[in-house]
């Protein structure tokens, strides 16, 4: 146990006076009572040697003693409490150590069941037991992403975590400012958690792999006070869980560049709070021009592929703010979406066969959610009415993404039927080709030229169509409003129908 630990341990105790403590982190194994009739050669340098006698010899390490010595060395860490406390100080150190040797075995059957590849939750279950105290492990965004089930926690911050499936804001900046103000060199080192919130403790510590942050470890104790076996225990039990978290499925999805799990955070919460801090503490500047896109993947894609597929995207965008989820690629662009800007992605649609969906430039980086789930549908919408294409703008599906939502279907077929139903019928009786005409027509923006050019008929073939359209559906093509109609039943005739567009 180390020996800082065991100090704070005595200091809450009873009253005791530290001299030279320059060996705080040494880590202590035993205790020696001094015998004064029996001089000791060598000093083990992990042990704390109690003098209760006053001898007078060369001083150890570390003496535990109830009289100051008139000589101190500089090398030697004493702590001097009152004669009636020696006993009790000289008996809580060990059961200090008595504990943490139980811990010791508990530890090393942690440490053979991560071996055996456990899942994350056994793991934290495990841990949680090793000083019979529920765990919660949040990543780098405050996510919880496991908490131990085997005990019944009434604590009502635990329940707020756990029902948010996130560690509150209060909660975050708690955590940040101590670990600003924490040692560096002490990375490890568990810190107290204060907060009003709850009427027991917290104590929380970082959960590292190879030097990397991934996340953290919040410790909800009963309602009793925090004590040294989770100062000692708790950093050993952190590392025997990281070891295991990575090497869960979607670990790189988890703790991957910061910007991925912004954008993660912010497709499952979008707390402008949370997602600003992360972004603070990353020295991440909000972008004031962005661009959502969504890439649409082949639904028998494989994972290899889709790695293959992030990776020529990050490249292409290597500041991007990027995520995958169910067959969807999700980015945001800190750009504004002009033609040079997307050239790559477009290339890379082609390339690859991606279909790709575009949004317009937003200036609120926290709308990005309602860009992206636009950028969805409006994919939804071209897959429905047959027009997918490797690279579209949502503004093109907006009519279609208006009628779409429109949960009367009712009101839709007779929008579309007072219209177009007699052009329908017609062609189907004389094999005419009036709603196709009529289609293109407004698809080439009213231009007469260019939907000769696209129908590959004469000019004058043209203009006889649309008087019989005219004619047969009684319409106005100099009336706006009817034109408008028109086009709007022609448009629900494509999504209720899957027509092409």
């Amino acid at each position: 146990m180390k020996l800082n630990i065991i100090l704070n341990a005595i200091s809450a105790n009873y009253q005791c006076k530290i001299i030279n403590p320059k060996q705080i982190n040494s880590e202590i194994t035993g205790v020696e009572i001094l015998n004064p009739q029996k001089k000791p050669t060598i000093y083990n340098p992990d042990f704390i040697y109690i003098d209760s006698a006053g001898v007078s010899y060369s001083l150890p390490p570390l003496l535990l003693t109830d009289s100051q010595p008139a000589d101190i060395h500089d090398f030697t860490t004493i702590i001097v409490t009152k004669s009636d406390s020696l006993i009790d100080v000289q008996n809580l150190i060990m059961n200090l150590l008595a504990q943490e040797n139980q811990q010791t075995l508990k530890l090393s059957d942690l440490s053979l069941m991560a071996i055996k590849s456990p899942s994350l939750q056994e793991i934290v279950n495990a841990a949680s037991e090793v000083f019979q105290d529920p765990l919660i492990i949040v990543d780098n965004t405050y996510k919880v992403i496991s908490s131990s089930t085997n005990y019944d926690v009434a604590d009502p911050l635990w329940k707020r975590i756990i029902s948010d499936g996130y560690a509150p804001y209060s909660l975050v900046v708690e955590m940040n400012k101590i670990v600003t103000d924490s040692n560096p060199h002490d990375q490890l080192a568990p810190f107290y958690v204060k907060r009003d919130l709850s009427p027991v403790h917290e104590l929380a510590i970082k959960l590292t792999f190879d030097q990397r942050d991934i996340g953290y470890i919040v410790v909800f104790s009963k309602p009793t006070k925090i004590g040294p076996q989770h100062l000692s225990t708790l950093p050993k039990v952190a590392k025997i869980i990281a070891e295991v978290v990575i090497k869960t499925p979607n670990f790189q999805k988890m703790y991957g560049d910061m910007r991925n799990r912004i954008l993660e955070s912010m497709l499952d919460n979008n707390d402008r709070q949370r997602i600003t801090t992360l972004m603070q503490s990353a020295n991440i500047k909000i972008p004031l021009q962005c661009t959502a896109i969504v890439i649409k993947l082949n639904p028998a894609i494989t994972e290899q592929e889709i790695r293959y597929y992030a990776e020529q995207v990050k490249s292409a965008y290597p500041r991007s703010y990027y995520n995958h989820q169910k067959k969807m690629i999700y980015l945001i662009l800190p750009i504004s979406n002009t033609p040079e800007k997307l050239t790559a992605i477009k290339e890379l649609a082609t390339s690859l066969h991606l279909i790709v969906m575009v949004s317009e430039t937003y200036s609120d980086f926290f709308d990005s959610p309602k860009f992206i789930d636009l950028c969805r549908q409006a994919l939804d919408v071209a897959h429905t009415t047959n027009n997918e294409q490797a690279f579209a703008y949502s503004s093109k599906y907006v009519d279609y993404l208006v009628l779409s939502n429109v949960k009367n279907t009712n009101l839709l077929k007779f929008i579309e039927d007072s219209y177009i139903a007699s052009l329908a019928q017609y062609d189907l009786k004389n094999r005419t080709e009036l709603l196709r005409t009529l289609t293109s027509y407004f698809t080439n923006n009213r231009s007469l030229k260019d939907t000769a050019q696209d129908l590959f008929i004469h000019r004058n073939t043209l203009t006889n169509r649309m008087a019989k359209i005219s004619e047969v559906g009684n319409i106005d093509f100099n009336n706006a409003t009817e034109l408008f109609n028109l086009e709007l039943s022609l448009k629900i005739n494509k999504l209720l129908t899957n027509a092409p567009i």
